[in-house]
């Protein structure tokens, strides 16, 4: 469900930041024992700063759509953690003016391991040693 919800605002991200007319690509690839799925459009972009620091925890912005529809970054946030609890990478290339390329790399594992834990601070740390392995993380409260 979150792996869907994570593709469904990446896909409306691309739709809400391109013009009437411009182009949006859409990839699914596998390539090494990964899922590689890559949304490209040729939209207003993010300046470099916003474009180096979006995925990063707390950081906000404001910006327009195409329509005047809001974003505030705040979903490629939540895209960011979703693939870091499925083991995944969520890549962000943007020029202003220019448009953002997005590459989503789940990993094609085999093994699942179930973290419970009532603590998320524990629950991240588990998280941060387990990535190192070939694991697929699912965790619960």
């Amino acid at each position: 469900y979150l792996i869907e919800h994570l593709i469904w605002n990446l896909m409306t991200n691309a739709i809400k930041f391109t013009k009437e007319g411009g182009t949006i690509e859409i990839s699914l690839t596998e390539e090494n024992r990964n899922w590689c799925l890559r949304i490209t459009d040729n939209g207003i972009g993010m300046p470099e700063y916003w474009s180096n620091h979006v995925l990063e925890e707390g950081f906000l912005y404001v910006r327009k759509g195409t329509k005047d529809e809001m974003g505030a970054g705040v979903g490629l946030a939540f895209c960011k953690e979703v693939a870091e609890r499925h083991g995944a990478k969520l890549e962000l290339i943007s020029e202003d003016s220019k448009g953002t390329s997005v590459q989503f790399v789940l990993p094609n594992y085999e093994k699942i391991i179930l973290v419970l834990d009532d603590n998320p601070g524990y629950r991240k740390q588990i998280r941060n040693i387990l990535k190192e392995f070939e694991v697929i993380i699912w965790e619960e409260e």
